[in-house]
């Protein structure tokens, strides 16, 4: 079942499905990253070695980043859904309590 808001339909089961894959996809992304540092390179060159190490670091900062990233959209579709849902469940009870009446 779906609200209308603004011209766009909102089907509930697809805002917990959504939240739910959000959830598990930063997991993944989260996962990607080893917890601990891989060794330094050893080139033989101090500044190739502090480059890359560098850019090791850089890699793993934003794939962390990205991985909280997604998972507070998956929170934000998460309550999103629970508000709809709540809301969905106050006008049924309504619409029932005003046909009761009639």
């Amino acid at each position: 079942m779906g609200d209308t808001a603004g011209g766009f339909e909102v089907v509930l089961s697809d805002l917990e499905s959504t939240s739910a894959t959000f959830a598990t996809e930063s997991l993944k992304v989260s996962d990607a990253v080893p917890g601990d540092s891989p060794q330094p390179a050893d080139t033989g060159n101090g500044l190739c070695d502090s480059a890359l190490a560098d850019a090791l670091q850089a890699a793993r900062l934003t794939t962390t980043q990205l991985a909280a990233v997604i998972d507070a959209h998956s929170k934000k579709l998460h309550t999103a859904y629970q508000n709809y849902s709540a809301t969905e469940e106050t006008n049924t009870l309504l619409c029932q309590k005003l046909v009761a009446l009639s």
